[in-house]
C-alpha cells in the first residue's frame, strides 16, 4: 500500500484559545482563586514544556471538512470520500505540533506557560451553550498572528488523491472548522481559532 506524507503550515488571523479539562475545583477552594490557579493547565504541553496544539484536533477538522464536502471516489459516482478520509488518513505521530509566535527577529518560537496570556469569559456553568447558570471562567488565549506546522500520513492514496484536495480541505478548514476553544465549528459557534495555509507539501514514503 503507498502512503502520502503531508507536512502543513497554519498560520492564525484570530485568537488561539484552549480549554483543556482540569481537575475539579476542591469544596473548600474559592471559585476565583481556583480559576487564578489552573488557567494554565487549559493548554496543552509537549513533555518539554512548550505549548502544543493537540494533534487529534487537527485530524478531526480535516475530517470534519471532508465530510461536509463530501467528494465522490473517482470512478465511483454514489460513494463518498468520507469514509476513506476517517480510516485512510492519520497524524504523524513523529510530529509535535508546537504553538509558535514571532520571535522579533523575522523568525518564530516555541512558547512556555509563563508566556501565556489570559482572557476572562463570563460562560454557561456547565460548558452547555443555553444554559442559564453562569460563571467566570478564565482560558489561556495567544493572539495572532501564530503558526502550526504539523505532519498527516495518507494511506489508500490512490482512492483518496486528486492531491488538490489537501490544501483545499486545510484552507476550508482554517476558515470554516478553525482551532482550539471558541471555533467556528463548535457549538458556541465562534470566531476563534481560524487560521489561513501557508504551506502544504506532499511526498510519497
Amino acid at each position: 500500500m503507498r502512503m502520502l506524507k503531508v507536512k502543513y503550515v497554519l498560520e492564525g488571523v484570530a485568537p488561539l484559545s484552549f480549554s483543556k479539562k482540569c481537575d475539579d475545583r476542591p469544596k473548600k477552594e474559592d471559585p476565583t482563586d481556583y480559576e487564578k490557579r489552573i488557567w494554565r493547565d487549559r493548554c496543552h504541553y509537549s513533555s518539554d514544556g512548550f505549548v502544543i496544539n493537540p494533534p487529534s484536533s487537527t485530524l478531526k477538522g480535516f475530517q470534519d471538512i471532508a465530510k461536509q464536502r463530501s467528494d465522490t471516489v473517482p470512478g465511483k459516482k454514489r460513494q463518498t470520500l468520507t469514509k476513506y478520509v476517517g480510516a485512510g488518513v492519520i497524524q504523524d505521530a513523529d510530529v509535535v505540533e508546537y504553538v509558535l509566535v514571532p520571535d522579533g527577529k523575522g523568525g518564530w518560537k516555541r512558547i512556555t506557560r509563563s508566556d501565556l496570556e489570559s482572557i476572562t469569559v463570563f460562560v454557561p456553568a456547565n460548558g452547555k451553550v443555553g444554559d442559564g447558570a453562569r460563571v467566570n471562567r478564565i482560558f489561556p488565549i495567544i493572539q495572532p498572528p501564530w503558526r502550526i506546522e504539523g505532519g498527516l500520513l495518507v494511506f489508500s492514496q490512490e482512492v483518496i488523491v486528486n492531491k488538490d484536495l489537501i490544501p483545499e480541505y486545510f484552507e476550508l478548514m482554517g476558515l470554516l472548522g478553525g482551532l482550539g476553544r471558541f471555533r467556528p465549528n463548535s457549538s458556541s459557534r465562534g470566531t476563534n481559532g481560524r487560521f489561513k495555509l501557508i504551506d502544504c507539501t506532499m511526498a510519497e514514503v
